[in-house]
Protein backbone atom coordinates (compact mmCIF):
# COMPACT_ATOMS: atom_id res chain seq x y z
CA UNK A 1 0.00 0.00 0.00
CA UNK A 2 1.26 3.46 -0.84
CA UNK A 3 0.14 6.35 1.32
CA UNK A 4 0.96 10.07 1.34
CA UNK A 5 3.86 11.34 3.46
CA UNK A 6 2.84 14.96 3.93
CA UNK A 7 -0.13 17.34 4.17
CA UNK A 8 0.63 18.61 0.66
CA UNK A 9 0.40 15.07 -0.73
CA UNK A 10 -2.79 14.49 1.27
CA UNK A 11 -4.44 17.60 -0.24
CA UNK A 12 -3.32 16.61 -3.74
CA UNK A 13 -4.88 13.19 -3.25
CA UNK A 14 -8.17 14.62 -1.99
CA UNK A 15 -8.54 16.91 -5.02
CA UNK A 16 -7.74 14.18 -7.55
CA UNK A 17 -9.80 11.46 -5.88
CA UNK A 18 -12.97 13.49 -6.43
CA UNK A 19 -12.55 12.92 -10.18
CA UNK A 20 -11.94 9.17 -9.93
CA UNK A 21 -14.14 8.17 -6.98
CA UNK A 22 -16.65 5.38 -7.66
CA UNK A 23 -20.30 6.57 -7.95
CA UNK A 24 -21.43 5.13 -4.61
CA UNK A 25 -18.55 6.88 -2.86
CA UNK A 26 -19.34 10.38 -4.12
CA UNK A 27 -21.17 11.42 -0.94
CA UNK A 28 -19.00 9.45 1.46
CA UNK A 29 -15.76 10.77 2.93
CA UNK A 30 -12.98 10.54 0.39
CA UNK A 31 -10.97 7.34 0.52
CA UNK A 32 -7.40 6.78 -0.44
CA UNK A 33 -7.17 4.15 -3.14
CA UNK A 34 -4.82 1.41 -2.12
CA UNK A 35 -2.45 0.11 -4.74
CA UNK A 36 0.63 -2.04 -4.97
CA UNK A 37 3.58 -0.84 -7.02
CA UNK A 38 5.42 -3.73 -8.66
CA UNK A 39 8.32 -4.19 -11.05
CA UNK A 40 7.48 -6.74 -13.73
CA UNK A 41 10.01 -9.24 -15.10
CA UNK A 42 10.15 -7.07 -18.24
CA UNK A 43 11.26 -4.10 -16.13
CA UNK A 44 7.90 -2.33 -16.48
CA UNK A 45 6.42 -0.66 -13.42
CA UNK A 46 2.85 -1.63 -12.56
CA UNK A 47 0.40 0.06 -10.22
CA UNK A 48 -2.19 -2.54 -9.23
CA UNK A 49 -5.42 -1.60 -7.48
CA UNK A 50 -6.40 -4.63 -5.41
CA UNK A 51 -8.97 -3.12 -3.05
CA UNK A 52 -12.72 -3.60 -3.63
CA UNK A 53 -13.11 0.03 -4.69
CA UNK A 54 -10.97 1.00 -7.62
CA UNK A 55 -10.61 4.34 -9.46
CA UNK A 56 -13.47 5.14 -11.82
CA UNK A 57 -12.80 5.45 -15.55
CA UNK A 58 -15.36 7.54 -17.48
CA UNK A 59 -16.21 5.88 -20.78
CA UNK A 60 -18.43 6.69 -23.73
CA UNK A 61 -21.04 4.18 -24.84
CA UNK A 62 -18.62 2.80 -27.46
CA UNK A 63 -15.90 2.03 -24.88
CA UNK A 64 -13.68 5.02 -25.61
CA UNK A 65 -12.43 7.14 -22.74
CA UNK A 66 -14.83 10.04 -22.22
CA UNK A 67 -12.43 12.73 -21.03
CA UNK A 68 -8.77 13.45 -20.54
CA UNK A 69 -9.19 14.97 -17.08
CA UNK A 70 -10.36 11.63 -15.67
CA UNK A 71 -7.21 9.85 -16.91
CA UNK A 72 -4.95 12.70 -15.78
CA UNK A 73 -6.52 12.71 -12.30
CA UNK A 74 -5.57 9.06 -11.97
CA UNK A 75 -2.02 9.70 -13.21
CA UNK A 76 -1.67 12.65 -10.81
CA UNK A 77 -2.82 10.40 -7.97
CA UNK A 78 -0.03 7.95 -8.92
CA UNK A 79 2.47 10.84 -9.24
CA UNK A 80 2.97 10.14 -12.95
CA UNK A 81 3.13 12.59 -15.88
CA UNK A 82 -0.16 13.47 -17.56
CA UNK A 83 -1.20 12.46 -21.08
CA UNK A 84 -2.05 15.03 -23.73
CA UNK A 85 -4.51 13.06 -25.86
CA UNK A 86 -7.11 10.34 -25.63
CA UNK A 87 -6.55 6.96 -27.28
CA UNK A 88 -9.06 4.35 -28.46
CA UNK A 89 -9.38 0.94 -26.87
CA UNK A 90 -6.31 -1.01 -27.98
CA UNK A 91 -8.29 -3.91 -29.53
CA UNK A 92 -9.86 -1.50 -32.03
CA UNK A 93 -6.35 -0.88 -33.39
CA UNK A 94 -4.78 -4.35 -33.16
CA UNK A 95 -7.87 -6.48 -33.78
CA UNK A 96 -6.85 -8.80 -30.93
CA UNK A 97 -9.53 -9.70 -28.37
CA UNK A 98 -6.97 -9.85 -25.55
CA UNK A 99 -6.36 -6.11 -26.03
CA UNK A 100 -9.95 -5.34 -25.03
CA UNK A 101 -10.21 -3.09 -22.00
CA UNK A 102 -6.69 -1.72 -22.58
CA UNK A 103 -5.76 1.84 -23.45
CA UNK A 104 -2.22 2.31 -24.76
CA UNK A 105 -0.10 5.45 -25.19
CA UNK A 106 3.11 4.91 -27.19
CA UNK A 107 4.23 8.51 -26.86
CA UNK A 108 4.11 8.73 -23.07
CA UNK A 109 6.96 10.77 -21.50
CA UNK A 110 8.24 7.74 -19.54
CA UNK A 111 7.94 5.25 -22.42
CA UNK A 112 4.69 3.34 -22.97
CA UNK A 113 1.60 3.69 -20.79
CA UNK A 114 -1.14 1.07 -20.56
CA UNK A 115 -4.31 1.46 -18.52
CA UNK A 116 -6.31 -1.72 -17.95
CA UNK A 117 -9.97 -1.40 -17.09
CA UNK A 118 -12.53 -3.72 -15.57
CA UNK A 119 -16.09 -3.62 -14.25
CA UNK A 120 -16.28 -2.91 -10.52
CA UNK A 121 -19.10 -2.90 -7.99
CA UNK A 122 -22.26 -4.95 -8.21
CA UNK A 123 -25.88 -4.55 -9.19
CA UNK A 124 -26.90 -0.95 -9.77
CA UNK A 125 -23.53 0.24 -8.40
CA UNK A 126 -21.44 -1.16 -11.28
CA UNK A 127 -18.93 1.15 -12.91
CA UNK A 128 -15.93 1.02 -15.25
CA UNK A 129 -12.76 1.11 -13.22
CA UNK A 130 -8.98 0.91 -13.51
CA UNK A 131 -7.38 -2.17 -12.02
CA UNK A 132 -3.84 -1.74 -13.38
CA UNK A 133 -1.59 0.97 -14.82
CA UNK A 134 1.66 -0.10 -16.53
CA UNK A 135 4.58 2.13 -17.46
CA UNK A 136 7.11 0.32 -19.65
CA UNK A 137 10.12 1.15 -21.69
CA UNK A 138 12.46 4.09 -21.73
CA UNK A 139 11.54 7.01 -23.98
CA UNK A 140 15.17 7.54 -25.01
CA UNK A 141 15.44 3.94 -26.28
CA UNK A 142 12.44 4.18 -28.61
Amino acid sequence: MCTPNSDVEQNKIKSTIQQIAPPDQAKEPLKEFEYRKATEISGATSYIFEDDKKPKLNLNINGTIANLSNVNALLTFLDLPKVTKLVPERSSITGYRFHRAQYYWEDYPLGNLTINRSICGSGSNQYDCVWKVIVSGNKKEQ
